[in-house]
This record gives C-alpha cells, sequence and structure tokens, in this order.
C-alpha cells in the first residue's frame, strides 16, 4: 500500500483563521474569485477559479510555492493580464498550508501525478496550461511522469526540482528561525532576506499579509510532508509537454543558473528561457509575471 504523509492545523480554529484571511485578502485586493472544492484520492483539493463558466477560454491551473497557498499567486494582483483571455484556477496543494486536505504522497511516487490528474477531471478540463512557483513547479514534472497528454504547456518559474536548494549558513539562519522562533520579526526577515530581493517593489499592506499567513501557520499548522528536492534524471526526461523556464537573477535560496543547465541537457522539449530580476525566490509575486506568462501562452 502506498505511503500517504499527513499535515494537520493543531485546530479546528486555526483552519477558521486561515478561510478568515483568505476573505480579508480577497477583499482588500478587490480579487474576484469563485471558490469550490474537488475529490481526489488525497482527499479535498480547495481551488479558487475565475472564469470556470467560460468553457471558450483556455484553462491555466496555477500551483504555489511549498508552506504557501494559491492565492500567494495573485495577492500582488499580477494576474490581471490573463484575466479576460483565460480560465484561471489558483490551487492550494494538498499537504500544504491552505484550505485543502493534509494528506500528501511520498515525491518518489507518482502520487503527486496522480493527483493532478484527479485534480484536473475534476475541474472538468480535458487538458490545461499548467504554471507553477518552486515546489508547484516540480509538481508539474510529476504530472509529466503518468501523462503529458494533460499539459498544453508547462511553465515553471524559480524551481527546486533540478538543483539542491542553497542552505549557506546566511539562508539557513533566516529559513528556520521563523519555524523555530516564530514571530512578525523573524518572518519579516525571512521574507526581506530570502524570498525577496532587496529591491522588490511589493506595497507593505500585501507584504503583511504574507507575513501573517507565514506566522500563522509555522504556529498552527503541522507539516508532515516532505520538502522538495533534486528529482532524478528519469523523472525530468519524462516531460516531454512543451516547456517553459521563467527564472529570476536574483534568487539566493536556489543556484538558477545550474537550474537551467540541468533543464537544458534533460527537458526533451524546453521551448524558451526567460530571465527576470531583481525579485528574489517570490516570483510568482512579481509585477510582471502576469505580462510574461501572457505572452508565452499566446505565442
Amino acid at each position: 500500500m502506498e505511503k500517504i504523509l499527513q499535515s494537520k492545523y493543531k485546530t479546528e480554529n486555526s483552519r477558521r483563521w486561515l478561510e478568515t484571511w483568505l476573505k480579508d485578502v480577497l477583499r482588500t485586493n478587490g480579487l474576484d474569485y469563485q471558490s469550490f472544492e474537488t475529490e481526489t484520492f488525497l482527499g479535498k483539493t480547495s481551488v479558487l477559479a475565475k472564469n470556470h463558466e467560460r468553457q471558450d477560454l483556455e484553462p491555466i491551473i496555477f500551483l504555489p510555492g511549498g508552506r504557501t497557498c494559491g492565492i500567494f499567486w495573485d495577492i500582488n494582483n499580477n494576474l490581471a493580464p490573463l484575466y479576460d483571455d483565460f480560465r484561471l484556477y489558483l490551487v492550494d496543494i494538498n499537504g500544504q498550508p491552505g484550505l485543502s486536505d493534509g494528506t500528501a504522497p511520498l515525491l518518489n511516487s507518482d502520487g503527486y501525478g496522480r493527483w493532478l490528474k484527479e485534480l484536473t477531471a475534476g475541474l472538468g478540463l480535458e487538458k490545461a496550461n499548467f504554471v507553477g512557483a518552486s515546489f508547484g513547479g516540480s509538481l508539474i514534472m510529476k504530472l509529466g511522469e503518468i501523462d503529458n497528454d494533460l499539459i498544453e504547456r508547462a511553465v515553471i518559474c524559480n524551481p527546486p526540482g533540478f538543483v539542491n536548494i542553497s542552505f549557506s549558513p546566511r539562508n539557513l539562519y533566516y529559513l528556520l528561525m521563523p519555524m523555530i522562533f516564530p514571530s512578525h520579526k523573524t518572518v519579516m526577515n525571512f521574507l526581506n532576506e530570502i524570498a525577496f530581493h532587496e529591491d522588490f517593489d511589493f506595497a507593505e499592506k500585501k507584504r503583511a499579509q504574507l507575513a501573517e499567513f507565514i506566522l500563522y501557520t509555522n504556529m498552527y499548522f503541522q507539516m508532515g510532508a516532505e520538502n522538495p528536492r533534486p528529482f532524478p534524471d528519469e523523472t525530468l526526461k519524462k516531460l516531454t509537454a512543451p516547456t517553459y523556464l521563467i527564472l529570476d537573477r536574483d534568487d539566493i535560496f536556489i543556484p538558477q543558473r545550474k537550474t537551467l543547465a540541468r533543464a537544458e541537457k534533460l527537458l526533451p522539449n524546453l521551448i524558451e528561457t526567460i530571465w527576470l530580476e531583481k525579485h528574489g525566490h517570490g516570483i510568482e509575486l512579481a509585477n510582471e509575471i502576469g505580462f510574461v506568462i501572457n505572452s508565452l501562452l499566446k505565442s
């Protein structure tokens, strides 16, 4: 029997807090999404959808980074260039903090690929564009292991699935402090020193909302899922769908030049690599990311 890992909130009130946080983020940032759940073998998966009823529009499934949730993709209103021409689905990954169930498969199994296949069917889609940030980008490669026909295009942003994360003493310090000693100060230090480049122009109100989420989930969410790591060559070679990389030159968390070198060697259908700069690892929050994705998907 396949081993399933379990993450969970410490109390039901912890989950309710997150529901309230999400409603506040949607309201204060003027975001209009329909919220619903779909069933998979990992339990319920929570999805925010825009234009779900528009069958004439191409769908895009957005997968967030580890220890974040789907709305991180649009908390900065950076997906606005896609609103009129695509169906958008922002997914809370099972096993990660969010509103999906806490069950998660092992990374070396086909579980995440099967989950994405069931999620796609549950959304009523025959295929979709898949866009993933960090850990979410890596999961697209797990779908490629089992069914590339579901992937119209794969857009992978600052992924950890190619090379090891940089665990320099400085990175370790700012990464671990908000987990071991969760406080507003340690979380903001993580965001300012690791997640974002110092020149990244990002509204303080929205940065504060991200900090609220990270602080609360560090305190009240027990992570049982595995941390991301590089995939073997065989996994990368199986992603045969048209693939695009979006990398940031100033990501100090993952050495993205090494990412590109391994991707060019192993991805059989790498179409293009786009370099951004002065954002850091949290590239999905970049003001121009929606414009870049829009251009790639219409090319």
